[in-house]
């Protein structure tokens, strides 16, 4: 092989591993969730505390939403139908799922407003594709110097719940997968 094409290889060989590594970053991120919504397995539901440990893990340990669903639909069978707090919980583990995906560090949503914490490296974090977001005509986002995006709530959109904010989640997702 001669010195320009060792070059070409080698360069090659280092933009691959910066690919895996910028998504070795985003599967690192573990969002922290600020959300105030109950979201637990109640006592009454599952009396079993080992068992209740086990679908904890299960659920906090789904990599896909597949396999998230797929936990509720285990426990469903098993225990009958789970009460709101435990669709509550699979919702925000949905929530954490999508923030992980789009390496959020950390996701805050009260009636006043949704955060979104940018990690270091992540989907949105070139200046690029960041700005362009923030340009949409649409966007009610605005980036703080602390590197979050921040969008104001509704009365109507507070009152949805967890969907405006599943819905911001799969927005942001839709421009991501739009500029790939």
């Amino acid at each position: 092989v001669g010195y320009d094409a060792y070059m070409a290889l080698l360069g090659e060989a280092i933009e691959d591993l910066r690919a895996e590594e910028a998504a070795d970053e985003r599967t690192r991120v573990d969002p922290d969730l600020k959300i105030a919504v109950e979201g637990r397995i109640p006592e009454s539901w599952l009396p079993d505390t080992t068992l209740r440990l086990r679908l904890y893990r299960r659920l906090a340990s789904a990599v896909t939403m597949e396999s998230l669903y797929d936990g509720l639909h285990d426990a469903v069978d098993r225990y009958g139908q789970p009460p709101e707090p435990v669709h509550n919980l699979v919702r925000l583990m949905a929530l954490k799922l999508e923030a992980k995906r789009l390496a959020f560090t950390a996701v805050a949503y009260n009636a006043a407003q949704i955060t979104l914490t940018l990690a270091e490296r992540g989907p949105l974090t070139t200046e690029d594709t960041l700005f362009r977001f923030l340009a949409q005509p649409q966007s009610r986002w605005r980036l703080t110097q602390e590197m979050k995006l921040v969008r104001k709530v509704s009365a109507a959109e507070w009152a949805a719940g967890l969907d405006t904010l599943a819905e911001a989640l799969k927005a942001i997702r839709r421009f991501v997968d739009a500029t790939r």
